[in-house]
């Protein structure tokens, strides 16, 4: 795996762009880019499209539809459902951590967020208990146990969970003909979860979003690639 760090404008971006151009002028389809939302994905198709490279508009997708062949037997359960069923827990549980604002749409929200965010880095209900003080953190955890279940009876499964499912299956199974991924996202944890960065090399950009402004950053790498040339500062390589 390659992590490339660096400060805003830099040439993280640039540079992951760049090798994917030196794949596609290769004509090597084995290659994936993979980006937080379709929005982004669709902007940076056409923009090599406008360079006249041609490929498969699979090649630059977001990271959740990559998984989604991994795990298509798990759907995800939507952001209103996870709400309601968090709201039905906290009113079943009837803890005394809640009980004054169980009533409120708004805790439910922010519970729902909470336990999504903690699952997101890898966190869960066991983790919750033994690093969270008693009162709110263990009426979280309880709730967080009971989501978890009725999830699993429903077989359905947020996001992060599809995520570290995903993960463990292309561990087991590979990734097939694909031999390189770059991963343009702000979230670490999709590259700690997903073993295909494994494959040959990945680069995250630590600025938000790949190709975003792609005037400014392309710029900024090519002066990155200048300055590395006249040994000026570059992004660093661990």
């Amino acid at each position: 795996m390659q992590l490339l760090t660096g400060p805003a404008g830099s040439g993280k971006t640039f540079s992951a762009l760049e090798t994917l151009r030196e794949a596609l002028r290769r004509g090597d389809t084995n290659v994936r880019l993979l980006v937080p939302t379709a929005t982004m994905a669709q902007h940076l198709r056409d923009e090599l499209a406008r360079e006249g490279l041609v490929y498969s508009p699979g090649i630059i997708q977001t990271i959740w539809r990559f998984i989604e062949a991994w795990v298509a037997d798990v759907p995800e359960v939507s952001s209103a459902l996870f709400t309601i069923l968090v709201e039905r827990a906290v009113h079943r549980l009837n803890l005394p951590e809640f009980q004054k604002v169980a009533h409120c749409a708004g805790l439910h929200a922010r519970l729902a967020a909470v336990i999504e965010e903690c699952a997101s880095a890898g966190g869960d209900a066991r983790l919750l208990r033994e690093h969270l003080p008693d009162g709110l953190g263990r009426g979280l955890a309880r709730v967080f146990d009971e989501i978890s279940s009725e999830l699993k009876e429903r077989r359905l499964a947020s996001r992060s969970t599809r995520l570290g499912l995903a993960a463990a299956r292309v561990r087991e199974a590979g990734l097939g003909a694909v031999k390189a991924i770059w991963l343009g996202y702000t979230c670490t944890t999709v590259v700690d979860r997903l073993p295909g960065t494994e494959a040959d090399a990945a680069a995250r950009s630590a600025s938000p979003g790949v190709g975003g402004g792609t005037g400014n950053r392309a710029r900024s790498g090519r002066n990155h690639a200048e300055n590395s040339r006249t040994g000026g500062k570059r992004p660093a390589v661990s």
